[in-house]
């Protein structure tokens, strides 16, 4: 498939990212990658997805599947699963996806934000944070910029569903009812995030380290918000 000029320009300037060894410096994945799905929008006029087929072991694996292909965005799932090739394959109806993990993840974007401004953004994650540290005292494990308007926040391993539960249906479905008791929570106090992305178990976010296809910036993982600047997630 022919891509226009204005694309395939900017496939070059991704590309010339990726084969950069800050690339590699700020590609981050999580503990036993080899169970998340990873997917792949590619640079086509028209959206077109692929779901990765090879077992990402490792950053080298994702690496040099990128380098390969030089996607327009790189997702994958928070959520483990025991056949994530697999999962929610329409056409395979007989297979289960099977929960080995019960991360709590938050996507908190500018269009949420009154006014919508940026900073705004950093307040709500801020107040995000602060809430679910008073009331767990849990600290976030990563705190990600999403490369666009806001922050994608993770707790790993947050209840740990799949030990308490045996069946596949009984972990889903409790992950989605703890999900919108915890949302329920964060409404009464006036913090906004996207309920969409939290309650979904199947739910897509960009990879750490790779570019937003539409942005070009970087969705860079930082410790600490207050480490956060437009010029560190610049190309």
């Amino acid at each position: 498939m022919a891509l226009t000029e204005e694309i395939s320009r900017k496939k070059e300037l991704f590309l010339k990212y990726y084969t950069s060894a800050r690339f590699e410096s700020e590609l981050v994945l999580p503990e036993r990658p080899s169970f998340h799905h990873f997917r792949f929008e590619l640079f086509f006029e028209k959206r077109v997805f692929r779901r990765i087929r090879d077992v990402v072991n490792n950053k080298r694996t994702l690496i040099d599947l990128i380098r390969k292909e030089c996607p327009r965005n790189v997702f994958f799932t928070p959520v483990r699963w025991l056949d994530p090739v697999n999962v929610r394959r329409k056409k395979e109806k007989k297979i289960k996806d099977y929960m080995l993990s019960s991360p709590l993840y938050f996507d908190i974007d500018m269009k949420l934000i009154p006014g919508r401004n940026f900073d705004g953004v950093i307040q709500m994650t801020q107040e995000l944070i602060g809430y679910i540290e008073e009331t767990t005292g849990r600290k976030p494990d990563w705190i990600v910029f999403s490369g666009n308007q806001g922050f994608h926040v993770y707790y790993w391993n947050w209840d740990n569903i799949p030990q308490r539960y045996s069946s596949s249906t009984e972990r889903i479905n409790n992950f989605k009812q703890n999900r919108k008791k915890m949302l329920e929570e964060l409404q009464q106090k006036a913090i906004q995030v996207d309920k969409s992305v939290t309650s979904d178990p199947w739910r897509l976010l960009r990879v750490p380290g790779t570019l937003h296809g539409k942005t070009g910036m970087i969705a860079k993982l930082f410790r600490d918000l207050k480490d956060f600047s437009f010029e560190k997630v610049r190309v």
